[in-house]
């Protein structure tokens, strides 16, 4: 099971329960005294981790026992279980020049089992020159006495830190390498677990697939603009109400924000320019869309709409792994 990692040595606060807070209004705070960090969750039966710079939620994961989620959707996952089950909740500060760095190690794949070794021969597994290691990750390893355990950090082949258990336990840099060999002293069997960041292809044209993806969604605003503009009662212009539940989720989906102009819809036609990808375009949308039917209370209606196009288009937002509102 991939881990939740963080450092963890720059706590601003730790063990909140989160009945008692707001999750936006937490976020905000720390933008603003913190700049740059992360949220961490944990539950009996849930964990999950929120990184943010000081203008957005900048990427998510959300485990429980029905599986991991990451990115919005994790963000929402994490909404809807705060309404019904208490986090112990911690805030940490992270460097900016390291957000993106420590971003990364939620898309970390652990290896399926650990690998044993003795303890002279972790030495050669942490050494600077080894060349045999991913070019990004991390190292866990556990020795055979109680709290002999400490994570490895690496980039670019060469460590990073090193990390040991406790809130505010002390983060190490590379040159503490014997410090933290220390810890593990006494023990006859050593377990390394090899976490590794896969490379990022290198980004190819997508105008194919992203025209694909604005047509049917083109489509389904359509539909829905069609259903408001049939209601003698609503009075409001639809391009008013699509960018007002904009603004409602841009907290999550980032490229909502009218004011990023990187979506927008006039004239029946949306307009999109942003790094997000095609499946958090399609979630972010369609929420949008779920909002304007809920207000405008022709949700029955719109469910038959949505379903059609739904089906229409299933094979290909199964590809996607499209989550969409419930």
């Amino acid at each position: 099971m991939a881990e939740f990692l963080f450092p963890n040595d720059t706590a601003l606060v730790t063990g909140m329960n989160s009945y008692y807070i707001s999750l936006k209004r937490l976020i905000e705070h720390y933008q603003g005294e913190a700049g740059c960090g992360c949220l961490h969750f944990r539950s009996t039966s849930a964990e999950a981790l929120l990184f943010f710079d000081e203008k957005k939620i900048m990427d998510s994961v959300f485990s429980d026992g029905n599986g991991r989620s990451t990115g919005p959707a994790a963000v929402e996952l994490l909404k809807a279980s705060i309404a019904v089950q208490k986090y112990r909740v911690s805030v940490y500060g992270i460097d900016a020049k390291a957000l993106e760095y420590w971003i990364s190690m939620i898309h970390a794949i652990p290896m399926s089992k650990p690998v044993s070794l003795r303890f002279d021969k972790l030495i050669d597994v942490l050494d600077k020159e080894n060349e045999s290691r991913p070019d990004t990750g991390y190292f866990r390893i556990k020795g055979d006495k109680k709290r002999q355990i400490g994570w490895v950090f690496f980039q670019n082949k060469r460590i990073y830190g090193f990390r040991l258990p406790g809130d505010r336990a002390p983060w190490l840099g590379p040159e503490d390498l014997p410090d933290f060999m220390e810890k593990f002293k006494g023990s006859l069997k050593i377990e390394v677990l090899l976490g590794e960041v896969k490379k990022k292809k290198e980004s190819q044209p997508q105008t194919t697939e992203s025209n694909k993806t604005l047509a049917l969604l083109e489509e389904l605003v359509r539909h829905t603009e069609n259903i408001v503009h049939g209601m003698k009662r609503n009075k409001t212009d639809f391009q008013i109400l699509f960018r007002k539940m904009c603004i409602k989720w841009a907290d999550i989906y980032y490229f909502l924000d009218p004011f990023a102009a990187e979506l927008s819809y006039k004239d029946q036609s949306l307009f999109f320019e942003s790094n997000a990808g095609n499946r958090e375009l399609i979630e972010g949308v369609t929420r949008v869309l779920f909002e304007i039917m809920k207000e405008s209370n022709v949700e029955k209606q719109y469910h038959s709409v949505f379903h059609d196009w739904q089906e229409k288009y299933r094979e290909y937002l199964a590809t996607l792994e499209v989550r969409f509102p419930e």
